[in-house]
């Protein structure tokens, strides 16, 4: 078991979560993936080794580290083990192209990278330009070529070495999540711990996750609401079916049968296509809850959708990868306000402005404002 002292300081930080619940709960399913379920002790173990592993690889406080790969458990793993070490975690889209790479890496100093050997092809070409990379571990085979100091993974988490305690507050930086940039080069949006846990806590509380939850990952860990899935997931104790992405829907849609989720989070593309294919043959009464985000759901989806599961809750939602989420829209009030998104999520704040700053009042149109400990801390 870990020898983290969580109760350090009045702050909370984003691992804090699933040092708890591996405590509470070690033996319950934490990651449902391609490989088999992976417990919340399991995860804690690893993390710690992996985390042990890049402080004697000369990973400190602060330090930025990438982890490249489909969603997987080592993402996951991963992940936590970046901020145990002290550093700040950069998820990368697996499919991101050599020269974007080189420039995510060099843009934010990253010092390790954590990748999957199938994405050598892109890597590699960006290792050769970013000379801040000191360390590369590597999830299956070491790949051929000039590559800065390779571990192997499975070696990184063997074992049950536990990190110093870097001394991290919630202040410090604990991800950085590259925007797409579609008008240009993508930012780098610097999320804090106090961001995470506040966001973790705000959402899995309006959304009312339970420790007998089963969540439908289908969303990419390197995309700010499935990230957010494993970080609520940690909070409450509940599982992940973690999926490496929706290319296969009917195969998608018969495992998340098999291992009766219970909650779908999911964009608008998602439940289109879910709606195209139904009725399934898998049963998916056990689902009590869709959310939505990154674009509105069409009014005509809404109602489909909750014909189609008349036994889950509907959350229709905004946000921005800025401040997670934005607002939420209360189930009941589908009916009468189907293109709404809602009020503001616990602890923040929202109100529309005009042009010269002054708040206006409702119905008119102008500049959303959004106040709290869920905004970035900048780019």
């Amino acid at each position: 078991m870990s020898g983290h002292d969580i109760s350090r300081s009045g702050g909370q930080l984003a691992h804090d979560h699933l040092i708890a619940s591996a405590a509470r709960r070690p033996e319950a399913p934490a990651i449902v993936d391609a490989t088999g379920t992976h417990t919340f002790g399991e995860l804690e173990r690893a993390s710690d080794a992996l985390a042990a592993r890049l402080q004697a690889e000369g990973v400190r406080r602060g330090d930025r580290v990438a982890v490249m790969a489909d969603n997987s458990v080592e993402v996951v793993v991963a992940a936590f083990a970046v901020l145990k070490a002290g550093g700040v975690f950069v998820v990368v889209n697996p499919t991101t192209k050599p020269g974007k790479l080189s420039y995510i890496l060099g843009d934010c100093k990253v010092r390790a990278l954590v990748a999957h050997e199938r994405v050598a092809r892109f890597a590699l070409p960006a290792l050769a330009e970013s000379p801040s990379v000191a360390t590369t571990v590597w999830i299956g085979a070491i790949p051929a070529g000039d590559v800065p100091h390779p571990i192997a993974y499975d070696e990184a988490v063997a074992g049950d070495a536990v990190p110093v305690d870097p001394g991290s507050i919630d202040a410090d930086l604990a991800a950085l999540i590259y925007t797409s940039g579609s008008t240009g080069l993508a930012k780098g949006v610097m999320l804090t711990h106090r961001n995470l846990v506040h966001n973790s806590w705000s959402v899995a509380t309006y959304l009312d996750y339970q420790p007998d939850d089963v969540v439908a990952c289908l969303l990419p860990l390197s995309f700010d609401y499935g990230l957010f899935q494993v970080l609520m997931a940690a909070r409450v104790g509940c599982a992940v079916l973690l999926e490496r992405g929706f290319a296969y829907p009917l195969d998608v849609v018969a495992r998340m049968a098999q291992h009766r989720a219970t909650v779908l989070p999911g964009v608008p593309t998602i439940f289109a296509t879910l709606l195209q294919l139904a009725p399934f043959d898998a049963d998916l009464s056990t689902i009590r809850m869709l959310t939505n985000t990154a674009a509105t759901l069409p009014p005509a989806h809404i109602e489909r959708l909750a014909k189609l599961f008349p036994q889950a809750r509907i959350f229709s939602m905004y946000g921005l990868t800025e401040c997670t989420r934005v607002s939420y829209l209360d189930p009941e009030r589908l009916a009468d306000k189907p293109t709404s998104v809602g009020k503001a999520m616990p602890n923040t704040e929202t109100y529309i402005v005009s042009p010269d700053g002054r708040r206006l009042p409702p119905g008119e149109a102008g500049e959303l404002v959004v106040r709290g400990a869920s905004v970035m801390r900048g780019y």
